[in-house]
């Protein structure tokens, strides 16, 4: 994926396949966008689908927006089949304690924001367990945003994110 200007290149991107729409998600940081000012926060993250993880470049980005509220820099994205009968799609930001999720099959008006029980921080990958795809490991690595660096893993039940709201200290 590609623009003709520099700045609105993407950024921390990553990708994962939804079997349910068999298709790949892409979610990236544009900081070229409408909602941001170059060399600033914030680095707002959009998504785009794709049959193929080679065809993002013709497809349209999407923000990830809640009540107002986008998901902001250092994007991670995972698909599990818990949830309901589309399964979840679960993205983590830096941003925010929160998580975002889809139970719509990435529906660009039913992204939800739900407490996710793991810190924010610099960069906080996801993964599914293979045994139980119930099971989400959030991993925080990096500056909390006070100026102390940490370490911390999360174990949550997916189900039980989608019934929690979102973190009270992300409002």
């Amino acid at each position: 994926m590609a623009y003709l200007r520099y700045t609105d290149r993407p950024g921390m991107t990553d990708i994962t396949y939804v079997p349910t729409i068999k298709q790949w998600i892409f979610v990236h940081e544009f900081p070229g966008g409408d909602s941001s000012i170059w060399g600033r926060e914030p680095n707002p993250v959009y998504y785009r689908l794709a049959d193929s993880p080679f065809e993002f470049r013709f497809t349209y980005s999407y923000p990830i927006v809640v009540g107002g509220v986008q998901a902001n820099a250092s994007p991670q994205v995972r698909w599990t089949s818990a949830g309901g009968p589309n399964g979840t799609i679960i993205v983590s930001d830096n941003h925010w304690n929160s998580v975002f999720t889809n139970t719509w099959n990435a529906a660009p008006d039913k992204w939800e924001m739900h407490a996710s029980g793991a810190p924010k921080c610099y960069s906080r990958p996801l993964l599914i367990s293979s045994d139980n795809p119930d099971h989400l490991l959030i991993v925080s690595a990096g500056s909390d945003g006070a100026g102390k660096s940490a370490l911390t893993s999360t174990i949550s039940s997916v189900t039980q994110i989608l019934k929690t709201p979102s973190d009270p200290r992300d409002i």
